[in-house]
């Protein structure tokens, strides 16, 4: 498990990228789910950065729940919900994915709503395996599948162990590599359906960086 030091220290890498960066368009990844999982969904972007996908979502009229650790991120995004207000609903929340009672508490407005609306939800998880340790990511699973109904969506894309060797434009903060058979059986076990599973390069290229990533599209059975 990671330790409150490099914790402490994560979180202050985060905030200060956060302070410096500004990413308006959306992600590959984004642009395909919302290609293969057309209808009414609540979109739930766990570990949502500066919201490029989060807003993206919204201004196709989904409604989006934003959640990240990082203060400097959710404040930023909360005056952009003012500035361009997009045709979804959209809002943002600080949680620590490692505190299950905070992550419950979001799940429980998420469901309520899906409930009423008559939509389902897609658990939206861009590059955010990877940035948390293994302890988290249970804790993460375990509160996701106990707190979301059947028929929600899980998709993910994340870096694998076959990206430890290649370069890095950024690679001064934690970061661990998945293995994705055993990252599948985790998901499968807790009753998820994994409908689609790709692996390898030419995912989501950013200037001379072409990480080795997973995607997963799964279903809550």
């Amino acid at each position: 498990m990671i330790s409150d030091k490099l914790i402490h220290k994560n979180s202050n890498y985060w905030d200060n990228f956060y302070k410096k960066q500004l990413i308006n368009k959306e992600s590959s990844f984004c642009k395909k789910i919302r290609n293969e999982l057309q209808g009414d969904f609540i979109v739930v972007d766990i570990g949502c950065g500066l919201g490029r996908d989060s807003f993206s979502f919204a201004e196709e009229g989904y409604d989006v729940f934003g959640i990240d650790g990082s203060e400097e991120a959710i404040s930023t995004n909360k005056k952009r919900v003012e500035q361009i207000r997009p045709i979804g609903e959209v809002y943002f929340s600080k949680v620590d994915l490692s505190d299950q009672k905070s992550l419950q508490e979001i799940l429980t407005v998420v469901t309520s709503k899906a409930d009423l609306e008559n939509k389902r939800i897609i658990l939206y998880l861009r590059f955010l395996l990877h940035a948390i340790d293994v302890e988290t990511e249970k804790i993460l699973l375990d509160t996701l599948v106990e707190n979301t109904p059947i028929g929600t969506c899980f998709v993910a894309e994340f870096r694998t162990a076959e990206d430890a060797v290649r370069s890095k434009v950024y690679d001064d903060h934690y970061r661990r590599f998945v293995e994705t058979d055993t990252f599948l059986v985790e998901l499968i076990n807790r009753g998820f359906s994994v409908n689609k599973f790709y692996k390898g390069t030419g995912f989501s290229i950013y200037k001379d960086e072409d990480p080795f990533l997973a995607r997963v599209i799964a279903e809550k059975r």
